[in-house]
């Protein structure tokens, strides 16, 4: 399963992601940073949430590293999916919305969780630079690269997956360097 959440995650980052992926996912929302999908056999919907990939979000980083956690860049981000799940949590009835981020997604995406706008997320390498934008229970599984630099303070939680990784603790950060 993780697998089709790695697929997921590479998807935010497309201008144009693929509108089918598996024969059993399709595109219902594409919005930026957020690509969403609905598994037409189950139902499901997954909000898939990129990384930083623009220099907006570089110097978010660079402020959150800082300590600078809610500043405005991050809150702009972070109101850019607070958004579009309030839209489908909107609907009559509405389905379990999961998400899936990589990096600075995973950092949103576990914020999400916390505001109760979604119910769980799997994070690849998330971007974790203060222990209150973690989260350790079974609502988020976090899967890292055991070298990768941005998600070292969660190495030992028991949510988090550490795998083997021989590149250097920036190579090892980006998600194709992720193998399942």
């Amino acid at each position: 399963m993780h697998q089709i959440h790695k697929r997921l995650a590479q998807e935010a980052y497309k201008k144009k992601p693929a509108q089918t992926i598996e024969t059993d996912w399709n595109l219902i929302l594409n919005e930026g940073n957020n690509k969403v999908y609905q598994n037409r056999m189950t139902g499901q919907i997954i909000n898939s949430v990129s990384g930083s990939k623009s220099i907006k979000d570089f110097l978010n980083d660079g402020l959150q590293k800082i300590g600078f956690l809610n500043n405005p860049l991050n809150k702009q981000r972070q109101k850019e999916t607070s958004d579009i799940l309030n839209r489908l949590n909107s609907v009559r009835r509405p389905r379990k919305i999961d998400l899936v981020g990589h990096s600075l997604g995973g950092q949103v995406a576990n914020k999400m969780i916390k505001d109760g706008l979604a119910s769980s997320t799997v994070n690849f390498n998330p971007y974790i630079v203060d222990k209150s934008q973690n989260i350790t229970d079974d609502r988020a599984i976090n899967i890292r690269n055991e070298n990768d630099f941005a998600s070292r303070l969660i190495k030992n939680d028991k949510n988090t997956i550490n795998l083997q990784n021989q590149s250097n603790s920036i190579k090892s950060h980006f998600l194709d360097e992720i193998i399942l």
